[in-house]
């Protein structure tokens, strides 16, 4: 994310709707994650694990107190996105988001600015 989101995501601890989740590894944070709950909705966005914390389960930890919490305060549906399942890329986003027992819907069009 560029420099100028951290502002924006350091206020959305403690708003309406947001649960942030962190994971440490003893007093580091490691990875994160949020909630955001409109009504019945929730979306599972904003996560990210520190490269020397991948592959540790630290994102499958997070997604499963999202999922918790989400159910916690009546969520009837979840949602989340990743990048596209592209052979020989990495995907082990993709691959938790699958284990945790999201399925796939459909592939949302990503637009950059031109150069």
């Amino acid at each position: 994310m560029p420099p100028n989101f951290a502002p924006w995501l350091a206020q959305l601890p403690g708003r309406q709707g947001w649960y942030c989740f962190v994971a440490y590894d003893g007093a580091e944070p490691a990875a994160t994650g949020a909630l955001y709950v409109h009504e019945d909705i929730g979306w599972f966005g904003i996560g990210a694990t520190l490269p020397e914390h991948r592959r540790r389960g630290a994102q499958t930890a997070i997604l499963a107190a999202r999922i918790r919490r989400a159910a916690e305060v009546g969520c009837t549906l979840a949602v989340t996105e990743t990048g596209e399942l592209v052979e020989d890329r990495p995907a082990n986003s993709y691959r938790n988001i699958l284990r945790a027992g999201f399925e796939p819907q459909y592939l949302r069009a990503n637009y950059v600015p031109a150069a």
